[in-house]
């Protein structure tokens, strides 16, 4: 019997919300460490964005320039204008504008 290199990954894991770290061969036992969990923010995506400035609060949206998670900043493009600005991510899909 040939030695892992690992932890095995739990028949119980709930994987859904995850992605692999590198490809995987067929017949391969995933391992702990061949897993992440997705980031909020996926480079590409459409991301919700809101904007405060003092009582004013308006809500967006703006295309994520790179993959980021939750607390991270996170460079955003207006798909209009195709200017663009960093943002903080605050969930799945969203972020705020950084101040």
């Amino acid at each position: 019997m040939a030695p892992l290199g690992g932890d095995p990954l739990p028949v119980d894991t709930e994987v859904a919300q995850m992605r692999t770290r590198h490809v995987l061969s067929a017949g391969h036992i995933v391992l702990k460490q061949d897993l992440e969990p997705m980031p909020q923010i996926l480079r590409g995506e459409e991301v919700t964005v809101e904007v405060r400035h003092g009582a004013v609060e308006i809500e967006t949206s703006a295309v994520a320039l790179r993959e980021a998670r939750f607390g991270e900043p996170v460079t955003l493009q207006n798909p209009t204008s195709h200017m663009t600005y960093a943002a903080r991510v605050i969930g799945q899909g969203r972020a705020a504008v950084i101040e």
